[in-house]
């Protein structure tokens, strides 16, 4: 089980990692947005570290897929995840990353991905969230 931290913490760990910021002020961006963005210097990984604690944020890290890497070992959001991440935003780059996630992953629980983005459709009053996920998953 992972521990709420203050932004403020994880970065000083991160930083102490070899971990650089991608925003000017990553603590008060990560106070507002739940998110850290870092970027790991030698290797140039972009990672994007999740802070919210909502259910769909534990779901994720519950179905997280653990890996190594060259800069240590990262758990990696499941592809549905990523698919309802980027079916909330929406913005066309997102669409085709969505297209792409469902053509590498042919078994795509596409249900979960409909049961999560129904809930964000609901608490954000967007019904063309829906539309547009049952456009991009068939």
């Amino acid at each position: 089980m992972f521990t709420a931290k203050h932004p403020a913490e994880i970065l000083e760990s991160l930083l102490a990692r070899g971990y650089t910021p991608r925003h000017a002020d990553p603590v008060e961006f990560a106070q507002v947005a739940r998110v850290l963005l870092m970027t790991h210097v030698s290797s140039g990984v972009a990672v994007d570290v999740m802070l919210g604690m909502l259910p769909f944020d534990q779901a994720c890290i519950e179905r997280s897929i653990s890996r190594r890497a060259g800069f240590g070992t990262v758990r990696i959001a499941p592809p549905e995840a990523l698919c309802v991440m980027k079916l909330i935003a929406g913005r066309p780059h997102d669409l085709r990353d969505v297209a792409q996630l469902v053509e590498t992953f042919p078994e795509l629980d596409k249900d979960w991905v409909f049961e999560q983005l129904t809930q964000y459709a609901t608490l954000m009053e967007s019904p063309e969230t829906l539309e547009r996920a049952k456009a991009a998953l068939g």
